[in-house]
């Protein structure tokens, strides 16, 4: 799982790595004028970083108020983002 990380992280270097100068590597990042970035983030990076979270993760979790409750990837993100926990 992290090989695939670390796998559409060398194609997103890589694709910064072909510009000259700041300017050209700020185009490369905008996905209106370099649709390629949107293709490797939502292609590579994306479906990498969701294995990882998924992996493992219980199929439900239990909620006081309704019971079981399906479990997701986006709910590990939105948890370990709240502060004080």
């Amino acid at each position: 799982m992290l090989k695939s990380v670390s796998l559409a992280v060398d194609f997103i270097t890589a694709h910064f790595g072909s510009g000259r100068d700041s300017e050209e590597k700020i185009r490369l990042g905008k996905s209106s004028l370099c649709p390629s970035i949107s293709q490797l983030v939502l292609s590579q990076l994306c479906p990498a970083i969701r294995n990882i979270l998924q992996d493992g993760l219980k199929a439900f979790k239990l909620d006081l108020i309704i019971g079981q409750r399906r479990n997701k990837p986006w709910s590990v993100v939105e948890a370990s983002t709240q502060p004080g926990l």
